[in-house]
């Protein structure tokens, strides 16, 4: 019901097909858009999703400066500010890690 009532797609193939015995993208076919176009995407790391290696880290962050802020104890410029910061300063860390493990090119 949350899908079809809020425009957002299914990610289970199994409630897609529930979907589609229902009739409801035979009475709603642009809410199969989404879902046609995504299957038709070639398999190359563009169309795999994100890639955050720090992505529990940042998320920390980000949530801590949100708690923070709703706590009263800094201001929404501050707080997202120190996330930022910290959150990059773990990208910096992790891109360094990847790219030490990278094969040399021949």
């Amino acid at each position: 019901q949350w899908h079809t009532n809020t425009g957002y797609f299914p990610i289970r193939a199994d409630l897609i097909a529930d979907l589609e015995k229902e009739g409801f993208y035979e009475k709603n076919p642009a809410a199969r858009t989404a879902i046609s176009q995504l299957k038709a995407s070639p398999e190359i790391p563009a169309t795999q999703g994100a890639l955050l290696g720090t992505f529990s880290e940042s998320r920390v962050h980000i949530e801590s400066a949100v708690e923070r802020v709703l706590a009263g104890q800094a201001e929404p410029k501050e707080a997202l500010g120190k996330a930022k910061t910290s959150s990059e300063e773990a990208m910096q860390r992790y891109n360094k890690s990847v790219a030490a493990k990278k094969p040399e090119k021949k």
